[in-house]
């Protein structure tokens, strides 16, 4: 394969590939995407200067036809996370919600997609629904049903290009079960990826000429994946930790390669194939940054993305309050954005502390008018306030737990309202000081907490280190919560004030590492 001190050999390697290549040495494009996350129209691109609107499918369909001009044999293909994450995931098109987002794959032609965590969001019976309306297999070979076969209807495809047989295998995440509701992952059964890949990759490898993994499983699996995969595996095309990997990496002569999240980035993999191989490649993210104008012709992407962005405003582009600072998000750290949604939830439950789960949050805000579409942009998720009651003991117990899991970067950590933890690292011990309200917490004193469903019931053991005993949903999702608070100006804003505070945690990960 092509290191970095042969890349200039690409262009020599492109004309024997594209004109010249014998029967054994063939030639094949992948372009990929991946974490969507119902995303069809630009977004600001946060890393650049300026932060220009970047991304979404009438930007892809420019750039995947100009790419593919002089390319014989090529697939499209996505890593998974397609149907919820935004709020087109709200709308529903013939009876599956999120429904549009198949509406454009099915536009731009993809060729398979991996199942991603998110794409069951809204139930098993609405991806079947969804499965249906796609005119692409969606591939899930280590999550079964009842019947011992694949839930989505398929976990592996071949495809003929150009006389290559190229063999498509998609896994999921195992943690699956733990980030889907209860009810929903009753439904299945995930076995572990790598088995399955292992056992599915030696039964297609003599039946192909090449072998990629479209993984919803994170970076750090698919590392482990390709150790153990290589050298029957050729490519991974990765998802579910949104990383954006200019150069590929590469594990045991396999290439590992993924696209960012929220479509601003079209991967393309070029790869020479020979004697059951790829044995050159190069790897380009393509930003998708022609976002002019196009023709609203009916039927056209333009005109899906135009209809779609009409059914929100009329349904979501009330003006709600006066937001004055940028507030951003972190998955390990206390946030600005984290607090002002726990204060708003806390506010809107009327308790005494407020827990929100970090992977809860999309998008960051800005300054300026807030309107609803951007608070269901910000917290996207069908997720519904729920209370509960602890005690002054169980409360420590939650926030000792969510300090351990800010120190391992075990998880997204909570953010909190109400209340605050200094934890400083001293050694293998950690000394905590709690507060709520400015106060010492109380052992044997109630408290009455506000969170989500998917924290206090479906996954409360891994978030509160507890199971609640009193939960109660109030049936409003947390984006009308925030909603409420804005419009009533109880919470317009917050800022990094000392909620959660870790001392001495970077020599505690130097001794771990």
């Amino acid at each position: 394969m092509i290191r970095a001190a042969q890349a200039t050999r690409w262009p020599i390697l492109a004309a024997m590939l594209w004109v010249g290549c014998g029967p054994r040495e063939r030639g094949i494009t992948l372009f990929y995407t991946n974490d969507i996350h119902a995303t069809y129209g630009p977004s600001p691109a946060v890393w650049v200067d300026g932060e220009p609107l970047v991304g979404g499918f009438v930007s892809l369909r420019r750039q995947f036809e100009r790419e593919r001009k002089g390319v014989k044999h090529w697939l499209l293909l996505d890593g998974g996370d397609l149907l919820s994450g935004g709020p087109a995931g709200d709308l529903v098109y013939r009876g599956v919600q999120g429904g549009h987002m198949i509406r454009f794959m099915n536009a731009l032609g993809y060729d398979a997609m991996s199942l991603g965590n998110h794409d069951l969001d809204f139930g098993a019976d609405n991806l079947s629904r969804a499965l249906s309306l796609a005119s692409f297999p969606v591939l899930a070979a280590n999550v079964l049903n009842d019947t011992g076969t694949p839930l989505t209807g398929a976990g592996w495809v071949v495809f003929r290009r150009g006389g290559l047989r190229v063999g498509v295998i998609g896994v999921v995440t195992n943690r699956l079960e733990q980030l889907v509701s209860r009810a929903t992952s009753a439904r299945f059964e995930v076995l572990q990826p790598g088995v399955v890949s292992d056992s599915l990759a030696r039964f297609l490898d003599p039946r192909t000429d090449l072998l990629v993994v479209l993984s919803h499983c994170g970076l750090e699996v698919d590392r482990y994946l390709a150790r153990r995969l290589g050298p029957v595996v050729d490519v991974i095309v990765g998802g579910h930790s949104h990383d954006r990997l200019e150069t590929p990496e590469e594990h045991n002569g396999v290439i590992i390669v993924q696209a960012g999240t929220k479509l601003r980035y079209l991967g393309r993999l070029d790869l020479e194939v020979r004697e059951d191989r790829a044995v050159n490649y190069e790897n380009r993210l393509i930003l998708l940054d022609d976002t002019v104008s196009a023709p609203s012709v009916p039927g056209s992407l333009a005109w899906l993305a135009d209809s779609l962005d009409a059914s929100l405003e009329a349904a979501y582009g009330d003006t709600v309050g006066e937001i004055a600072t940028r507030m951003g998000r972190s998955y390990h750290r206390e946030s600005a954005l984290g607090n002002w949604v726990a204060d708003a939830l806390r506010w809107y439950a009327d308790a005494d502390v407020a827990f929100v789960n970090s992977g809860t949050f999309r998008s960051d805000v800005l300054p300026g008018p807030l309107t609803i579409r951007q608070i269901r942009e910000v917290v996207p998720f069908a997720n519904t306030v729920v209370t509960f009651s602890c005690t002054g003991r169980e409360l420590d117990v939650i926030l000792r737990h969510n300090v351990e899991a800010a120190i391992a970067e075990s998880h997204g950590i909570l953010q909190v309202s109400g209340c605050s933890c200094r934890a400083t690292v001293v050694g293998t011990d950690t000394i905590m000081e709690t507060a709520l309200a400015g106060m010492p917490i109380k052992p044997d004193s109630i408290y009455k907490c506000a969170t989500v469903d998917f924290v206090a019931s479906a996954h409360s053991q891994r978030y509160l280190g507890m199971v609640p005993s009193d939960v109660y949903d109030h049936s409003i999702l947390l984006s009308s919560a925030v909603e409420r608070a804005v419009r009533a100006k109880a919470s317009l804003g917050s800022v990094v004030e000392g909620r959660l505070v870790l001392d001495g945690v970077e020599a505690r990960r130097g001794e771990k590492s």
